[in-house]
């Protein structure tokens, strides 16, 4: 169930990083946004076919280094455009947007006021579900370094967001409202635009190159991640009921990395017109109505047990995609276009009700179950 969860998610959130980079190709090269998905996702998905983890692990290192750079640079940049007059550019961008002085309040571009909550929810607990920022676990060596990771992650991510928001200030107050709206309606474009009035064509190949770094580094994590979910969960654990070669699961690895990279690109290609912030969001929504319900409960709850984590599963993932349908972007049913609201205590409820249910957690014996500890290369059984 979790291997399941983990494939649909990692080609949900693949979705809108080949919908960025097809528009970003079509922009640079005057390339059909058709061939540009096409060509971005072969060659991601060849990257990680030829260069596994070690491959995955270094591209997204420099995607790090390159994003934070850049985006500090053109902050910069920015801010010295305007003379560091942080007020008079927040003035300015009040001025340009038809919002007026409620360009600023929370939540006012949604139709709906828990929109902003629900978005909120489902951006903080879907980041704790995604199944590439988990695998990232499985590369340290130990807890402490773990939580190290997080610790540091968590800090960067928030400094990246700060310099965001400042950017999308930016852009309003000196590309102005009419021009964004006019060059893409979707607002996908926003930083390249602001890059080419305060830099000229330099910044704005800078500012692609780190984009470009940023989704491939996305593209291939998620890759790899269903594809170890497939082959190694899957097919190992379930099919070959662990009676394969590594010359055998390689393969399998490879084939099913494959698939999953034709299965994303075909359906990036009929999402041009859809905002890629939608598409992320409704991703995280997904995540962080199942995984997320799913490691809290098995954290801190005792009586939690395999139904439990089946319900979970299935109530939230259902759930969410149901009510991101009946939302306003799908039928318009409900008034809000993130579930995150819903469909996280939904989560948490099918995980208590199937826990309860269940009354207590399954028997296992040695035939259908063993955990096995190696120590100094020396297997111990479990009742030792």
């Amino acid at each position: 169930m979790v291997a399941i969860s983990s494939i649909l998610i990692s080609i949900l959130y693949m979705i809108p990083q080949l919908v960025a980079s097809g528009l970003l190709v079509r922009l640079l090269l005057g390339v059909d946004y058709t061939a540009s998905v096409w060509i971005i996702g072969i060659l991601m998905t060849l990257y990680v076919v030829s260069g596994g983890m070690v491959a995955t692990s270094w591209v997204q290192i420099i995607k790090t280094v390159l994003l934070m750079g850049g985006t500090l640079l053109v902050v910069l940049i920015l801010l010295s455009w305007v003379n560091w007059n942080i007020p008079q550019l927040i003035h300015d961008a009040k001025t340009q947007s038809p919002h007026g002085e409620s360009f600023f309040y929370p939540g006012h571009l949604f139709d709906h006021s828990m929109e902003k909550a629900s978005l909120t929810l489902s951006l903080i607990l879907g980041t704790s579900g995604l199944p590439h920022i988990l695998l990232r676990f499985l590369t340290v060596k130990n807890a402490k370094e773990a939580r190290m990771s997080a610790m540091s992650a968590t800090w960067g991510i928030g400094l990246f967001y700060l310099m965001a928001l400042v950017l999308g200030v930016g852009t309003i107050a000196i590309v102005g409202w009419d021009s964004l709206v006019s060059s893409d309606p979707s607002g996908n474009l926003a930083a390249l635009l602001l890059a080419e009035v305060v830099g000229g064509d330099f910044l704005v190949a800078f500012v692609m190159a780190v984009a470009f770094a940023t989704i491939i580094a996305v593209v291939t994590g998620l890759i790899f991640a269903a594809t170890s979910a497939f082959s190694y969960d899957l097919y190992h654990h379930i099919w070959k009921r662990e009676q394969t070669g590594v010359k055998e699961l390689l393969l399998v690895a490879r084939s099913g990395a494959v698939a999953i990279g034709l299965i994303s690109i075909i359906l990036s290609i009929e999402m041009e017109g859809v905002n890629v912030a939608f598409l992320v969001s409704m991703t995280f929504a997904i995540a962080a109505s199942s995984m997320f319900p799913l490691l809290i409960l098995t954290f801190y709850w005792k009586r939690f047990n395999i139904i439990g984590a089946y319900s979970t599963l299935l109530t939230g993932f259902v759930a969410a995609i149901l009510f991101i349908f009946l939302g306003t972007e799908g039928a318009g049913i409900l008034p809000l276009s993130n579930p995150a609201i819903f469909s996280v205590p939904l989560g948490f409820l099918g995980g208590l009700i199937g826990t309860l249910w269940a009354k207590q957690k399954p028997s296992y014996n040695d035939e259908s179950f063993m955990l096995r500890v190696h120590i100094d290369k020396q297997e111990v059984p479990p009742h030792d």
